[in-house]
């Protein structure tokens, strides 16, 4: 990423409208200043680092919103001032009321993309979708025999798929990327359309942000299949030959007088 990325992507799309009130809160707000340029050096110092996330600098935003919230009550307490006569549209648009009203204007619609973005976001992970209704799909055939050893490609990591998902034994999960053979696994979860020798079990649908930003639709039809599980083509088959075996174990123990529910100390 660049090095500029911080400042020309990651704050702005944080910040959104409220951005515009910084200049003012530093200009007109003196005691902000030694916190607000500490934090400022703070940012410069890791865009020299070739790798960049919003989270490494998430820290910042709060010193950010503090000078942005400082501007914001000096414009509240001024905004009964006039500028002039107050009543050509130029003394209008310089008086403190309008400003004040803009800076609200911009609040709300920052809460309001805020909440949107949330609603979005929601429908965003469906990794960790996949991975919880597998486990709810085959809590019965684990309890009649079955060892489920799951392969987790990099966008299922990466789309809510985390440690705190993950079953106990007999549970197994793999994160192996390199080339291999996918047929030691039981399931796949992965975004890919068909895997030789499994088949799709759970589709799971998620969202497209960039078209829910750009298509002024609902919400529903902006859906779209974003992750799949898929379960190796010859598993029922040895789920059902477990069955068969505790099944067959079951009346042969009974044949010879054994009963699960008889006690041993008569």
């Amino acid at each position: 990423m660049p090095w500029h990325w911080y400042f020309s992507s990651a704050l702005p799309r944080s910040m959104m409208g409220t951005l515009f009130l910084l200049p003012g809160g530093l200009i007109y707000t003196e005691r902000m200043r030694p916190f607000f340029f500490p934090v400022l050096a703070f940012i410069c110092l890791y865009s020299f680092l070739p790798h960049k996330e919003l989270r490494f600098i998430i820290y910042a935003l709060p010193i950010f919103n503090c000078v942005v919230a400082m501007e914001l009550a000096r414009l509240y307490l001024n905004r009964n001032k006039e500028r002039g006569d107050g009543k050509s549209m130029m003394d209008k648009l310089r008086s403190p009321k309008f400003f004040f009203r803009a800076a609200v204007t911009m609040i709300v619609l920052n809460v309001s993309a805020t909440f949107g973005f949330t609603r979005v976001a929601s429908k965003n992970y469906p990794g960790g979708d996949a991975l919880i209704l597998l486990h709810e799909m085959e809590r019965q055939n684990v309890t009649s025999g079955l060892r489920p050893f799951v392969h987790i490609d990099v966008p299922a990591a990466q789309q809510g798929i985390s440690r705190f998902l993950e079953m106990s034994s007999p549970w197994r999960y793999s994160k192996r990327e390199e080339e291999h053979d996918m047929n030691v696994y039981t399931h796949l979860i992965t975004d890919k359309h068909q895997v030789q020798n499994f088949t799709a079990v759970i589709t799971i649908y998620g969202m497209d942000i960039r078209s829910a930003l750009m298509a002024p639709r609902r919400m529903s039809s902006l859906q779209q299949i974003r992750m799949r599980v898929f379960k190796r083509d010859d598993i029922n088959k040895v789920v059902h030959a477990c069955l068969s075996f505790t099944f067959f174990t079951s009346l042969l123990l009974a044949g010879f007088g054994f009963s699960p529910g008889r006690g041993r100390g008569r």
